[in-house]
């Protein structure tokens, strides 16, 4: 089994946690999975971070 990007494991993560069939739906999911494929096409990626990391310079 070939290994994913981790951005792309990070973006499948976030869509299999939040998939509701509402506003992250399956197919939202297997295009995350055939990212090879869809790399070339114009698709949305519903994305909800659970946390933000910002860096303090204070």
């Amino acid at each position: 089994m070939r290994r994913l990007p981790f951005s792309i494991r990070v973006l499948l993560e976030a869509a299999v946690r939040n998939c509701d069939e509402f506003l992250v739906k399956k197919n939202d999911i297997e295009n995350i999975l055939n990212w090879n494929v869809m790399q070339h096409q114009n698709v949305e990626v519903p994305f909800k971070p659970a946390r933000v990391i910002l860096q303090d310079f204070t």
